[in-house]
């Protein structure tokens, strides 16, 4: 069991396949670290998600897997 793993996007949406990694990582560790990419920048054409709009989909589809789960954009 590892104490901390760390998952890199953007995740422009969250997907069932992001979804997926971070059930399979809460299942190996005690803390998963989702560090969401492209932080600050305005919605656009690549990044159509606010940065509070992607991590409320985050929280969303992942409260029931772990408590243990942090979001902190880069």
């Amino acid at each position: 069991m590892y104490d901390l793993l760390v998952y890199i996007g953007r995740f422009q949406p969250f997907h069932a396949g992001h979804y997926h990694v971070v059930e399979e990582a809460a299942k190996i560790s005690k803390n998963v670290l989702i560090l969401m990419g492209s932080y600050g920048s305005r919605p656009n054409f690549n990044n159509p998600f606010s940065d509070i709009e992607r991590a409320q989909m985050i929280h969303e589809a992942t409260r029931e897997i772990t408590s243990n789960i942090k979001i902190i954009g880069i």
